[in-house]
């Protein structure tokens, strides 16, 4: 059988649009015609070929008589039969194929020599099959209870045995059932059950251990390793030990071991106290710089690279993407999306850790944009609704860069993010979308605007040019809104200008925002400080 052809008693009638397919006396699509289906075919001679005229499927009901199961080794596999126990059986377009432990498959993964259970009926002396179930050969049981070294989407090793997760694969949290995959952690104690066939470890499931709470503390935090000595570190001077159960991961880099580690490395450390003594149960070593916290618009995309806020990010194997706490794909993302990122500084490259979805950037409904009506200190009124307004409360330009509150205008057009809490509205993030041409940022080449370099160690430069006098404001945001530096507040004449940025200024390391506004433009910068 064929799209347009079907051989009945090894003849071929061929299908066209004239053709009548009747079953039970009406008329069917042709998609009715099976392999193994018995029919009558009616039809003319033309042409050197038989045209169906009418097919009539015969109503045969599979009796109990001749069903038939088989079981044995697969002694042959071609492009629609498999021999089992010197049975010939016809695959179907609706045969279920799987294999045990792993899921459905198609026919090609099936093997010569594999022990397999077939499902079927004899029909018209021929043997077709409803179901092929293959069985694995397990050579080696196998339960492991371990410390998750490494960890991929289809791989899982744990000490220095590598499970493949498959399909049917389980995911157990200890004491409270099913989890999804995306719980497991580098690190992390779990128990595998699983099997060795063929020469791989399948993972048939993996149960997460709840760390030991018996006279034990847990603790996670960020610093700086201020000392090392033997076994032992220290981080902002509180000491941890590191023993075999530790697992350090270099970021960006991978698994690491404890020469890796150096006193200024900054680093994030899960453990527990237990006796007053606290050991490490994760390290994750961030070799260069620090830990960079960012929420923006992704105004450009590549295979390795995202832009955000104008400034370029660099992924890497590790990088995870969430949208509400369930994993994304990369593919997923998409220009104009809002996130926020962890990163951290490598190789003079900003890498990021985690990508986390805030907005689709979808503001194509009219309900999503709405005009601002009046701004208070502590609230504002988008359309009809007042939002209050508090201090985890993000703004973001119409270019996804991060403002300030007192940036906001009356007449903007605006999404609101919003939250109930306390019977409260609250508004968690204002996005502009369209911004009056009397407030509307400028391109910073007018001026030449540069903060130089524009990752800064010791000191920087902030340098402009402007050919009209005028009354400005120039200070300095950190990533969270927040008024770090008033610059300059004042008359500027006109010409050529510099105002240093140094140490003096006493800012920590992580991302920062120049906003430049004049008597009718606004201009933003942003830059990154090391220590």
């Amino acid at each position: 059988m064929t799209n347009n052809s079907i051989e009945v008693q090894g003849k071929t009638f061929f299908l066209d649009s004239s053709t009548t397919i009747l079953l039970k006396g009406h008329a069917v699509n042709k998609t009715e015609l099976k392999t193994g289906v018995k029919v009558t075919a009616y039809g003319y001679f033309s042409n050197n070929q038989i045209t169906a005229t009418t097919v009539i499927i015969e109503e045969t009901k599979i009796t109990t008589d001749s069903l038939i199961n088989v079981q044995g080794i697969i002694t042959n596999i071609k492009d629609s039969t498999v021999t089992v126990a010197g049975f010939v059986f016809h695959i179907l377009p609706d045969t279920k194929i799987r294999i045990e432990l792993i899921g459905e498959v198609r026919l090609p993964m099936l093997k010569i020599g594999q022990y397999a259970v077939i499902s079927g009926y004899l029909r018209d002396s021929l043997y077709f099959a409803v179901s092929i179930k293959e069985k694995v050969k397990i050579t080696k049981e196998l339960e492991v209870i371990g410390i998750i070294t490494a960890i991929t989407d289809s791989t899982i090793t744990v000490d220095s045995l590598t499970f493949t997760i498959t399909g049917e694969t389980h995911f157990v949290l200890e004491d409270s059932g099913n989890v999804a995959q995306s719980f497991l952690e580098l690190g992390q104690k779990v128990e595998i059950k699983g099997y060795t066939a063929d020469s791989t470890n399948i993972a048939v499931t993996i149960e997460i251990q709840k760390p030991e709470t018996t006279d034990t503390l847990e603790f996670d935090f960020r610093g700086e390793i201020t000392a090392i000595h033997g076994d032992t570190i220290k981080v902002n001077n509180i000491p941890v030990i590191i023993d075999a159960n530790s697992v350090i991961v270099i970021q960006g880099k991978g698994k690491g071991d404890l020469s890796d580690i150096k006193v200024g490395n900054r680093v994030k450390i899960k453990g527990y106290t237990r006796a007053s003594v606290n050991f490490a149960h994760i390290i994750k070593v961030n070799l260069d710089g620090f830990d960079l916290h960012l929420k923006g618009k992704i105004t450009v995309i590549s295979d390795e690279v995202i832009t955000i806020n104008h400034t370029e990010f660099r992924l890497n194997s590790e990088t995870k993407f969430y949208d509400q706490g369930k994993e994304l794909k990369f593919i997923n993302l998409k220009t104009g999306m809002f996130i926020k990122i962890i990163a951290g500084y490598f190789d003079n490259n900003i890498v990021i850790y985690q990508v986390i979805l805030l907005h689709d950037g979808n503001f194509d409904k009219d309900e999503d944009k709405e005009e601002i009506g009046e701004i208070r200190h502590d609230a504002i009124v988008v359309g009809d609704e007042a939002y209050i307004v508090d201090v985890n409360t993000k703004v973001f330009d119409d270019r996804g860069m991060i403002i300030s509150y007192y940036d906001l205008n009356v007449k903007m057009t605006v999404v609101v993010i919003q939250d109930v809490r306390s019977n409260n509205l609250y508004a968690t993030s204002i996005m502009i979308v369209n911004t009056p041409a009397s407030v509307k940022e400028s391109d910073n080449s007018e001026i030449n605007l540069k903060v130089t370099p524009n990752i800064i160690l010791d000191a920087a430069n902030i340098s402009f040019k402007i050919n009209t006098p005028t009354n400005a404001v120039i200070i300095v945001y950190d990533q969270l809104g927040n008024l770090m530096l008033n610059v300059y507040n004042g008359y500027l004449t006109g010409g050529a200008y510099n105002f240093p940025i140094n140490e003096a200024n006493g800012l920590a390391a992580g991302m920062y925002f120049l906003r430049f506004r004049t008597e009718n433009k606004v201009y933003s910068l942003p830059f990154i400080k090391l220590n």
